[in-house]
């Protein structure tokens, strides 16, 4: 059983030239109804000066081999899927010093949703340490999405800082901007042979 839904990929990092045309026949064959580059002469005029985006429908709005094939050659990535029937929307995004794809929840455009109950305990931790300093950690110690940042901050308070980073990066992730896509020139060997 399949469902076509509405999608997007935006790639960007360098390309190896002798892999343009496997790059080309994966997309073409995932991405149906498709709007971005279809040939290696109009991948070649939409790159070098910024990452490419291709729009159109896939099953279930995924693109996996897509995104396997850029996680092969080092090509970054910013996936989004629209919403549809009990589908919702999604982005997903990986980059190369990522060790694997995060996502996010959206909305039909493509901007992330971040739900006022999963930032709100954060915001309210961070309020009581601008007015009591550290003495307001144990005051979290039992508000269960906090328990283990609590935890390491008591531990740990001269790192509280970093601590708290961590945790508002990941549960109010960035989307990642992407370099230029860029057809490369694949190294060359030269083989030196003694006379």
């Amino acid at each position: 059983m399949s469902e076509e839904i509405g999608m997007s990929i935006e790639i960007g990092g360098d390309l190896p030239d002798h892999l343009v045309e496997e790059f080309l026949t994966v997309i073409r064959d995932e991405i149906s109804n498709g709007n971005g580059p279809e040939n290696e002469k109009e991948l070649r005029r939409a790159t070098g000066k910024r990452s490419v985006k291709w729009y159109g429908t896939t099953n279930y709005g995924e693109c996996d081999d897509t995104k396997a094939f850029c996680k092969k050659s080092n090509l970054g990535y910013i996936h989004h899927c629209e919403a549809k029937y009990e589908y919702n929307a999604e982005i997903k995004y990986w980059v190369p010093v990522m060790k694997e794809e995060l996502s996010l929840p959206s909305d039909q455009s493509g901007d992330s949703l971040i739900k006022p109950d999963t930032v709100r305990p954060i915001l309210d931790l961070l309020f009581e340490i601008s007015i009591q300093g550290t003495a307001a950690l144990p005051m979290f110690l039992n508000n269960e999405p906090l328990k283990k940042v609590v935890e390491k901050g008591l531990k740990n308070p001269q790192k509280l800082r970093d601590i708290l980073r961590t945790e508002i990066d990941r549960v109010c992730p960035v989307l990642p901007t992407l370099p230029a896509l860029r057809i490369i020139k694949a190294n060359t060997i030269t083989f030196i042979t003694e006379p």
